[in-house]
């Protein structure tokens, strides 16, 4: 029996109503169809149009989220009939769809043709509690019109906000890498955003209250704060591999997780409770355990764990999700572990969440 552990960031922002509406969506990232670039071969393409057509087939019979957002890297050269397939392929998507460009997205955009096929550089979407702001990164990256983009950044992070909203920010590049990229032979100019621009970029969704900033580019997953503002950012590994990412709001909590195609079940939980930018928020009294489970099958358990004691079942609500009350007065103030195991088929994956309990009077 094999065990994932999915390690799933959770964060809630005090300026959010409890009770929020829940949602999904699922971010693709680096499908890079078409046109081989000098260093790729045909048989490599058509791996990742393999890759990316199983990703959607999973999303339109399993995930069936509120809406996909692609955030750059469509293409890996300069060819229109390249852009073509994205859009031809991404027609395939039963729910809507929106992408915005990358840095080998480059040709499409001089050329007309990412706006002819694809859509608009940058967009807000509003769906159900999502607002998502995309912008282009590239502007900021090589420094080519960044002013305008700022401006256009401010006038939309400023509209106002409803109380049942998730606010995510994405564009290609990452506001964050992990340390242990720092000496990967890369450097971090090539991953992320650096100096005034970065400085500027994280000052303007700090200043909004940004529930979370999402990105791709790096072609591996990962979920991180960021060192300045505390904003969570996650990184989506590459479509092209048969990788994309997950995402929930439930009662004002975002949580996300990597996913694999072909690779069950895939598991969110969200728990009130989480770190927010200048401190800390903690659990107290009777909290509630929510899990999103996605599988081809019913699964056969789901069942939450409090450290390592023993498993409690869950109960199955609506829209495939799992419910829990838990009295957090029952175990010692302080750090603890929450686990949800799922059994689904031959499969047994996990998700995890850490919590911070401070009870009055508790142990």
């Amino acid at each position: 029996m094999n065990r994932l552990i999915c390690l799933v960031l959770l964060w809630i922002w005090s300026a959010l109503a409890a009770g929020a509406q829940s949602g999904v969506f699922v971010q693709l990232t680096d499908t890079h169809l078409g046109k081989p670039a000098p260093y790729e071969t045909p048989e490599k393409m058509e791996r990742h149009l393999t890759n990316l057509r199983r990703i959607i087939e999973e999303i339109n019979t399993v995930i069936r989220p509120d809406f996909v957002l692609v955030t750059g890297d469509t293409v890996s050269t300069t060819d229109e009939p390249s852009v073509r397939l994205v859009a031809e392929t991404m027609r395939s998507l039963r729910v809507p769809y929106y992408l915005l460009p990358g840095n080998h997205d480059d040709g499409s955009v001089r050329e007309g043709w990412f706006e002819k096929y694809l859509g608009p550089i940058r967009r807000t979407i509003e769906h159900g509690p999502w607002r998502i702001v995309g912008f282009d990164g590239r502007t900021l990256i090589r420094n080519e019109g960044p002013e305008e983009t700022f401006a256009w950044l401010d006038a939309e992070l400023s509209k106002p906000r409803g109380a049942r909203q998730a606010l995510i920010v994405a564009s290609h590049y990452p506001l964050h890498i992990p340390d242990r990229w720092e000496n990967s032979g890369q450097g971090r100019n090539r991953f992320q955003y650096t100096g005034a621009h970065a400085l500027r970029l994280s000052s303007l969704l700090f200043n909004a209250r940004v529930t979370g900033y999402i990105a791709g580019h790096t072609h591996g997953s990962y979920a991180v704060e960021d060192d300045l503002t505390g904003i969570p950012c996650f990184v989506s590994g590459a479509a092209q591999n048969g990788e994309y990412r997950v995402y929930s709001w439930e009662d004002g909590v975002l949580a996300s997780v990597a996913a694999q195609a072909g690779k069950w079940p895939k598991v969110l939980v969200s728990v009130p409770g989480g770190r927010l930018p200048g401190g800390s928020a903690f659990t107290a009294g009777e909290i509630r355990i929510r899990a999103r489970v996605f599988a081809p099958t019913p699964p056969e358990t789901v069942e939450w764990i409090c450290d390592e004691g023993t498993p409690v079942a869950m109960t199955r609500g609506t829209d495939g999700v799992w419910e829990a009350r838990w009295n957090s007065t029952e175990v010692r103030n302080g750090k603890h572990l929450l686990t949800v195991r799922v059994k689904a088929g031959e499969e047994t994956r996990s998700a995890e969440v850490a919590v911070a309990v401070s009870n009055r009077g508790g142990k």
